[in-house]
């Protein structure tokens, strides 16, 4: 489990229902969550207040922009991260993931890579032995959201290289989340 870390996070985004529920589970891992469904709002309140902003999809690229400019005005070191899907657990990840890299924490897993030849495969670095879990969120066309466990185990230190045995689906959105030592190591789109 991530260890508690106390940071500030704001939220941007335009589903009420998603931010609140993120936010619950933000708070559940020790941080304070303030969330806004309306970007003009956010664009009032002050970056040294936060230590991650975090912007639904559903906030254009223009407005992304433009408050990433009025937030780290005040707040140079303010991490931001773009939510990849609404699957709170892949948002959660993904914050714990830019407080992290923030914060400048040590990191056990290097070179993350995946391939799909047919099977899921995953390529990695670990400078260390570590416990390591993956996980793939998938939502499909309909907005259902899944999570699957694909790996749990120990790994030696160096080059690791796991075969899954399973296909993405073949419909819909699919991510990664890596945890290594149960911090996340990686978060990455795969289809």
């Amino acid at each position: 489990m991530e260890g508690k870390s106390g940071a500030q996070v704001l939220l941007v985004g335009a589903r009420a229902r998603v931010l609140e529920k993120l936010a619950e589970a933000l708070r559940a891992e020790g941080m304070s969550v303030r969330w806004v469904d309306d970007a003009a709002q956010a664009g009032t309140l002050d970056g040294a207040d936060f230590d991650v902003a975090a912007f639904g999809r559903g906030i254009d690229a223009a407005t992304r922009n433009d408050l990433r400019k009025a937030l780290s005005a005040r707040n140079p070191k303010l991490a931001f991260v773009e939510g990849l899907a609404p699957i709170i657990p892949l948002l959660v990840d993904q914050v714990l993931y830019a407080r992290a890299e923030a914060a400048g924490a040590p990191r056990a897993l290097a070179d993350f890579a995946w391939q799909e030849g047919g099977k899921l495969e995953f390529s990695f670095r670990l400078d260390r032995d570590c416990e390591v879990e993956i996980d793939l969120h998938h939502l499909n066309p309909l907005y259902m959201a899944r999570r699957v466990s694909l790996y749990r185990g120990r790994q030696p230190a160096g080059e690791c290289r796991i075969a899954t045995g399973r296909r993405l689906p073949r419909f819909g959105e699919s991510y990664v989340s890596v945890r290594a030592e149960g911090r996340v190591a990686a978060v990455e789109r795969l289809k």
